[in-house]
């Protein structure tokens, strides 16, 4: 009996360490590799991802022009979301890939981001989900703004690392691209 204690003790322990371990419902996604371009890494996140195809990369200059901006932009508690890759189909859909750095914990800057969206969002209704996929906790923001559809996913691996996939697309776009966004969200996978 002494020796099973310890041994149970080594279980628990385990598998409340597993790296998978995630808060939300697990639910997955139909993906269709036809409607997408090839795999990035996203090493400074952690992750690997697939956008729609035909969804180019942004040049260099462009990124970083775009990263020194956002360095600009922190608010008061010191939040910076800094573009880690930008996806432009003709100029009309977009997908950015963000990081977000902060003296906050993870969560603390998930609350503090969704704070400050709402406030710069009074005028519309967002509609907020959360789940699980590929063991990353995903917090699910969609709106209509300006005649575009904007889905943004906040995605939370361990309680340690906090990114934003962003999609922004033409109200009237949306519907036929459905397949599509779903395919490169289901793509989202930790880096291995």
């Amino acid at each position: 009996m002494k020796r099973i204690i310890p041994i149970i003790i080594v279980i628990i322990t385990m598998l409340g360490c597993s790296n998978d371990h995630t808060e939300n419902a697990p639910i997955s996604f139909k993906v269709n590799s036809d409607l997408l371009a090839e795999e990035f890494t996203f090493s400074e996140i952690g992750i690997c991802f697939n956008p729609p195809k035909n969804w180019e990369a942004v040049n260099k200059a462009v990124l970083s022009d775009l990263q020194s901006k956002t360095m600009a932009l922190q608010d008061t508690t010191g939040l910076v979301v800094k573009p880690v890759n930008i996806f432009m189909e003709n100029s009309l859909s977009v997908c950015v890939v963000s990081q977000f750095s902060s003296p906050l914990l993870v969560k603390d800057m998930q609350q503090n981001y969704i704070y400050n969206l709402q406030l710069e969002n009074k005028d519309v209704k967002i509609n907020e989900g959360s789940f699980a996929h590929n063991g990353i906790d995903f917090q699910q923001l969609t709106f209509n703004k300006s005649g575009n559809v904007n889905l943004k996913l906040l995605g939370k691996i361990n309680n340690q690392v906090l990114f934003l996939v962003d999609y922004i697309l033409p109200l009237k776009d949306y519907e036929k691209s459905l397949r599509t966004i779903e395919s490169s969200i289901g793509s989202i996978r930790k880096e291995k």
